[in-house]
């Protein structure tokens, strides 16, 4: 059956993102752990406030555009031209310029009246702002093919070409001089380069021209999807990054927001999992939402659930058998507690597990809804940082970000079903947490690091199999009562 919502393209899209899952996992770390021996965990303390802030507008500049151009852009997969996107383009162009004029007019402000302590923060903002809207036009490039379901160039340019470009700037740039400044440069730049790989690729192989000017019909239309959403994705992304700046605000020492900001990265590199499946899924719900393919659209996300699941249970099972390890490296050897860890798992763990809901209320036009929903949790979020992170440092951060990131779940989970008739898999969820729980229990509560690596990974190893046995069973059970109660 050749339809943009098969399951089967929908695996083989994911299939091809998970090329750039592994480049993330593995690249982001990597840079980051790079940077903190050539420039200092001084330097990566003011680099992840800085970036928190410039990846906080830069959503707000232009990832709603992206999810319009998959809302106004589901085309025939047969043809080659990609019109419906060509007006987005230049609007997604404008809203990121102004942005960086924003950024740059007023990050010696943001550094005054609220990182004083940190040093050169408003020249990182400012290195790193300039990088914006090449990100915009990466992004912009890469999301034109995914209407017809064509991953590759997602994975080849953001998963690859951009952290490879970063690795190797940052060294080069370090030559230079080992600040802050040449580090937020050398970001930027790899922007650039993405960029222009992303657009020469991209033109090659479809037919987009695109336009600067716009009819008001169509500039309301795009905007009252687009902006709203952006607003939606800054404060999605504030929630994951709100605890950084709080930790700043409260002058944290540096290693400790260094130690916090490399963690906190790698658990957010969990959240691509998802992303695999839902990049690929999101044109399939949106095409299901005009053809009012609401069964048909609740058994597809069943499915992907299934898929997502033991990617999941294998990732987290791994970070946590390794995590003494983990720190060690990050720490060069010193031991540290390992408890805001655990806590900020929590987070991915509910993003992973329940995100479609979100995609889901997107991609059938409710992004308004969604916005106000992150304005909702995003201000919890804020209010829990502000009281948790004086009395309990990191872990209070990291249960700040956890508590919110499942409130949020819970709320759109709520709508989903309210006003898109989404029925999640909830028993078939909790059937997979039961069997996972155990060998979570035992790597938490009785292993610790007098225990050795290698048998900590080996319980793992030997409590996967079965895993892999009950996950098969339950999967059938479940899917066979979904299909005849939908």
């Amino acid at each position: 059956m050749n339809t943009i919502y098969s399951s089967g393209k929908i695996l083989k899209g994911a299939l091809i993102n998970s090329g750039a899952l592994g480049a993330k996992i593995i690249g982001g770390p990597a840079l980051l752990y790079l940077i903190a021996n050539v420039y200092s965990s001084s330097t990566l303390a003011v680099f992840f406030i800085a970036y928190s802030i410039v990846e906080i507008a830069g959503d707000i500049s232009f990832s709603g555009f992206m999810d319009a151009v998959l809302f106004f852009g589901i085309s025939d997969s047969s043809s080659k031209e990609m019109k419906p996107s060509e007006n987005i383009f230049g609007i997604t162009l404008v809203f990121s310029l102004l942005t960086t004029l924003i950024l740059l007019v007023f990050a010696p402000l943001i550094s005054v009246k609220f990182f004083q302590q940190y040093a050169d923060i408003d020249k990182a903002i400012q290195f790193l702002a300039l990088g914006i809207p090449f990100e915009a036009i990466t992004r912009f490039y890469v999301t034109l093919p995914k209407i017809k379901i064509k991953m590759q160039y997602d994975a080849i340019m953001i998963g690859i070409i951009f952290p490879v470009s970063a690795i190797l700037l940052s060294i080069l740039f370090s030559f230079i001089e080992t600040s802050i400044s040449t580090l937020a440069l050398a970001f930027s730049s790899s922007w650039v380069l993405t960029s222009i790989a992303a657009v020469v690729t991209v033109s090659r192989q479809f037919d987009f021209v695109p336009e600067f000017k716009s009819s008001f019909h169509k500039f309301k239309q795009i905007t009252a999807f687009s902006i709203p959403q952006s607003l939606n994705m800054a404060f999605n992304r504030s929630i994951a990054s709100m605890d950084i700046l709080i930790l700043g605000f409260f002058n944290t020492a540096p290693h400790l927001i260094a130690l916090y900001g490399l963690v906190s990265q790698i658990v957010k590199n969990l959240r691509h999992i998802r992303l695999v499946f839902s990049s690929a899924l999101s044109p399939a719900l949106s095409k299901m939402r005009h053809k009012d393919l609401i069964k048909e659209r609740n058994l597809l996300i069943f499915k992907v659930i299934s898929w997502i699941f033991p990617l999941l249970f294998f990732a987290l099972i791994i970070l946590v058998s390794i995590r003494f390890e983990l720190f060690q490296l990050i720490e060069g050897g010193k031991s540290v507690p390992t408890t805001f860890f655990l806590i900020l798992l929590v987070s991915p763990f509910m993003n992973i597990l329940f995100g479609l809901a979100g995609n889901t209320l997107i991609m059938s036009g409710y992004s308004k809804l969604n916005f106000l929903d992150s304005i909702f949790v995003g201000l919890v979020n804020l209010l829990l940082n502000l009281i948790l992170i004086p009395k309990f440092g990191l872990s209070g951060a990291a249960a700040a970000t956890s508590l919110s990131m499942s409130l949020l779940m819970f709320i759109q989970l709520y709508q989903g079903s309210k006003y898109c008739y989404l029925r999640y898999p909830f028993l078939f969820i909790i059937n997979l947490l039961l069997i996972s729980a155990p060998v979570f229990l035992i790597q938490i509560l009785w292993f610790n690091d007098s225990i050795s690596i290698f048998s900590r990974l080996g319980v793992s190893v030997l409590y996967s199999g079965s895993f892999i046995f009950f996950r098969a069973k339950i999967t059938r059970t479940e899917q066979k009562r979904f299909y005849c109660n939908d």
